[in-house]
């Protein structure tokens, strides 16, 4: 399992219509590992958010959970082929419109490497038909190598890591122990965007991001060999590393000293904008 999984079974969508998604899992207790999954596209939604604009994806993801609870998606490739790499046929490196879409709750997501998505790696909330309409919980972001290769040093950018919106609340990015914590770094936007609810939205807040390696290589070290900040070779996220937008009581780190993320190498480490945030 994890990033050094040995992946013998490919889903290729190069050869699909627009719109098609590689997995799309409706009830509960099943488990995904050892799949390379790519080349499924669809449409990304831009949607502004202050300083940023973050892009959204109904359709071109490589799995998606829409309902039940306690699936187990460890162990895959999402965004590349069974070796690693980034198939041949991606334009400017994009292989998958979204990696990984969640809604529904108490889910784990651990191990997998997800890179290449035109939108974020890891998407948590509902979808953009109805995003008010559900309270999306529980779910647990684990170990996972999100815009970087296998070897955890080489970007593979996402444009974003990970974006919890859509009601999402209560979820863990990253978790109680070090080994659980995820590298989430090289994308070409933030690393983790928290985007709250609108004043007719549900809520968003309440989520854990701890334990995390942010814009570094999984060594804890940033690298950057041109030393050019944005031209891709580095591990640095290219917005912020954390980023809340009208969401509260979200927790960055923890009680502990060992529970608090490593930001290094990104535009901003944290960027917490609007009333509502704390």
């Amino acid at each position: 399992e994890g990033n050094n999984a040995v992946i013998k079974i490919e889903l290729d969508g190069s050869l699909l219509p627009v719109g098609s998604n590689g997995l799309e899992i409706t009830s509960g207790q099943s488990e995904v590992r050892g799949l390379a999954i790519h080349s499924f596209r669809g449409t990304p939604i831009p949607r502004l958010e202050f300083l940023d604009v973050v892009l959204v994806a109904e359709n071109g993801m490589g799995i998606g959970l829409w309902a039940g609870t306690g699936n187990i998606i460890s162990g895959n490739y999402l965004g590349a082929r069974a070796d690693g790499s980034l198939p041949s046929q991606s334009p400017g490196g994009r292989t998958i419109t979204s990696g990984i879409t969640i809604g529904s709750s108490s889910n784990v997501v651990q191990e997998n490497m997800i890179v290449g998505s035109e939108t974020a790696g890891i998407i948590i909330g509902a979808g953009l038909a109805d995003p008010q309409a559900r309270d999306i919980h529980s779910n647990k972001v684990y170990g996972n190598y999100i815009g970087m290769a296998r070897d955890g040093t080489t970007p593979l950018p996402n444009y974003s890591g990970v974006l919890i919106w859509g009601g999402a609340n209560a979820n863990e990015i990253g978790g109680g122990s070090a080994n659980l914590g995820n590298l989430i770094s090289g994308n070409t936007s933030t690393g983790v965007s928290i985007v709250g609810a609108t004043a007719t939205g549900t809520f968003v807040g309440s989520n854990v991001i701890q334990r995390n390696l942010i814009g570094t290589d999984r060594t804890g070290k940033l690298i950057d060999p041109d030393g050019k900040a944005t031209s891709g070779d580095e591990t640095g996220n290219q917005h912020s590393g954390i980023q809340i937008m009208r969401s509260p009581r979200n927790i960055i780190g923890g009680t502990t000293a060992d529970a608090g993320n490593v930001l290094s190498g990104n535009e901003a480490g944290v960027l917490i904008v609007g009333s509502q945030s704390d």
